[in-house]
């Protein structure tokens, strides 16, 4: 843990410690450190990064100005030391860990956060708002758009919460309205520690159009319910039906 007489330190540096992902590599994160005191220079130093070979762009999860940042950042490797990656040479800096254990170790030390925002740097896989209760996983199709459903993850644990999205949506100009397809709660732990809408796009990445926490997905609804199937805990059933949930057979 943190030692306040660990060589090579000194007590009045400040500077950034981020959070990486990369869709290339789904299930680490890069827990590292860089002078400044902005998101600039967090988004100067992945744009450093993304000339390394990796064959994706990296991601800001979460990157915070602390002071002694060169402390903090060998504190957080030492804390996570147990899921450290050696599998190949230059990871010292790679973890096996979900985004909210890494952004929960690394907030106390926050004096200011400096994450870059409103940037394809950023992802919305762990999005502010659906970190505040239930999630719902839904599946729908739109007569405008043949070949096509949509994909989502809202707040919500009933139909209810469905029949509310199927009505925003339906005001976004589409010549038709949504159908209900397939809706279901997913488990949060997973879905935050295995980084589900990051393997989301991994997954149908070619037959994707990304729109923040939902997708329009060239793919049979079947390959979907495939993909979510370790995730869910209840089903949720057709809201035109206005039947409550029940678990799956």
């Amino acid at each position: 843990m943190f030692q306040l007489n660990r060589p090579g330190y000194t007590d009045d540096q400040s500077g950034i410690v981020y959070i990486l992902s990369n869709a290339a590599m789904p299930v680490y994160l890069k827990i590292g450190r860089t002078s400044g005191n902005s998101s600039a220079d967090v988004i100067k130093r992945m744009k450093e990064l993304d000339t390394a070979g990796v064959p994706r762009q990296f991601v800001c999860e979460y990157a915070a100005w602390v002071k002694n940042y060169k402390w903090v950042e060998q504190d957080l490797h030492d804390t996570f030391t147990h899921a450290r990656v050696h599998r190949f040479q230059g990871s010292r800096e790679f973890f096996r860990i979900g985004v909210s254990s890494a952004r929960k170790a690394l907030k106390p030390y926050e004096i200011r956060e400096v994450t870059p925002r409103g940037s394809p740097l950023r992802t919305s896989h762990e999005s502010e708002q659906l970190s505040k209760g239930p999630i719902i996983a839904y599946i729908l199709t739109n007569p405008a758009m043949p070949g096509y459903i949509n994909v989502g993850f809202i707040n919500g644990d009933s139909h209810n919460d469905v029949v509310r999205q199927m009505q925003q949506l339906d005001g976004t100009g589409l010549p038709s309205p949504f159908a209900f397809e397939y809706a279901a709660l997913v488990n949060r732990s997973l879905f935050f520690n295995d980084m589900l809408l990051l393997r989301f796009r991994i997954k149908f990445g070619r037959n994707l159009v990304p729109k923040r926490d939902e997708f329009l997905v060239g793919v049979n609804p079947s390959r979907v319910k495939e993909f979510l199937e370790p995730y869910i805990t209840l089903e949720v059933r057709d809201p035109q039906i206005a039947l409550p949930m029940s678990t799956k057979p």
